[in-house]
Parts: structure tokens; sequence; C-alpha cells
């Protein structure tokens, strides 16, 4: 009895280890800039390479609530692989689940990118906006969103 007790917390302490270390990375972002609005929801996609954020495939793909927003901040904490990524972030008033655009291609919903201001009104490139998450870090990541 005493030699299955023994075996059982070794096997509980290997599954502890080997779920803790799969997790040991994370990113801890912070979206600023968003507008005070009850309506939609706020879509942050994660991408981890350029072929993805083209055909609009995310890695990973987390929906928060507006009433998370505080004085027009949304902070939260994603346990993730190590790996490279980019964050795209929408606010997507509209609940559709894509960005919606005016008549001559200018956005009708907020964006942003993690650690990247958009400089002209095209869309970037994944190496614009990247980054490498390395084993056992937890990576700030601002994202500044920005509405037409």
């Amino acid at each position: 009895m005493k030699s299955t007790s023994v075996i059982l917390t070794i096997i509980m302490a290997f599954i502890t280890f080997q779920l803790s270390s799969a997790t040991s990375q994370s990113l801890r972002i912070t979206i600023q800039n968003l507008k005070a609005s009850e309506k939609g929801a706020i879509r942050i996609a994660i991408f981890c390479d350029e072929k993805g954020f083209k055909d609009e495939k995310e890695h990973r793909l987390v929906v928060c609530e507006k009433s998370e927003i505080i004085d027009g901040k949304l902070k939260l904490e994603i346990p993730i692989k190590k790996g490279i990524y980019g964050i795209s972030v929408l606010d997507d008033e509209n609940n559709s689940g894509k960005m919606e655009y005016k008549l001559i291609g200018i956005p009708k919903e907020g964006f942003g990118f993690s650690n990247y201001t958009l400089k002209l009104m095209k869309k970037p490139k994944f190496k614009d906006f990247n980054f490498q998450l390395c084993e056992k870090e937890t990576k700030e990541i601002l994202v500044s969103m920005k509405y037409f």
C-alpha cells in the first residue's frame, strides 16, 4: 500500500512538472487607447508567421468583453509556448469577427499591433510587429489602438 502511494505521488509530480514546463512562458499584454464603447468585443489574434497573418489564420484567438476595459486600457496575461509571435488587435464593434472598411479602404473599427505604431496607411508585414518569446520568459507587449 505504501509503495502505491509513493508511485502515485511520483506520477502526480511528473504530470505537474510537465504541465508547468509546457506553458512556463507568457505574454503580458496591455492594450491602450481603446475607445469607450459597450458594443462588440476586443479580438486579440496571435500569429506565428507571415503566411498565417496574410491569410488571417491566427495561431490563437482571445476574445475579451469590453466590460474588462478600465480607463481605455485592457490588460491580460496569456500562457503560451516559446516561439516567434505577432499580435493584432481588433475593436470589433459589430461582432462580425473581421475588420470593416469605409468606401476608400479606411478601417471603420479600431486596430493595433504588438509593439508597433502604424506609420503609413497600409497593412504592416509580420516582421514589422513580431517578437520572440524565450523559454521561461514573461514578455511585456504594448498595443496602441488606432481609430479613424
